[in-house]
């Protein structure tokens, strides 16, 4: 599988409320072409955005942005409403786990959008 080497995007589903949802499965299940194995679940950038347009019955309600698959709305990274995004940059090349990013949205049917650079 080749890398990415110019800015990807995704539009990813997040169906139900207050469900945990690992970024990397959800880049793995939804990317086309597929994210590269070779260089693992890293990339330079991610950008992540809660968009207000996507979601079947409009976004309300949160984004929440953890680096752990226990993050509740009460112990999480970054909160985002619709329409904002939060960019997540490398200092070095491909440093950014995408298995370590988990994000998790407090209404059903929503959507995150995830712009990520792999080199």
């Amino acid at each position: 599988m080749a890398a990415y080497t110019t800015p990807c995007g995704r539009i990813l589903p997040l169906a139900l409320a207050n469900t945990v949802y690992s970024v990397w499965t959800l880049l793995q299940a939804h990317a086309t072409p597929p994210i590269s194995e070779g260089l693992g679940p890293r990339c330079q950038w991610i950008t992540l955005q809660f968009p207000y347009e996507v979601g079947a019955v409009g976004s309300a309600g949160f984004l929440f942005i953890g680096t752990e698959s226990t993050m509740t709305n009460a112990n999480y990274m970054a909160q985002i409403v619709p329409s904002q995004f939060y960019p997540i940059p490398s200092l070095g090349a491909n440093w950014v786990r995408l298995d370590h990013l988990w994000v998790m949205a407090d209404t059903a049917t929503q959507y995150v959008a995830v712009g990520f650079l792999q080199t």
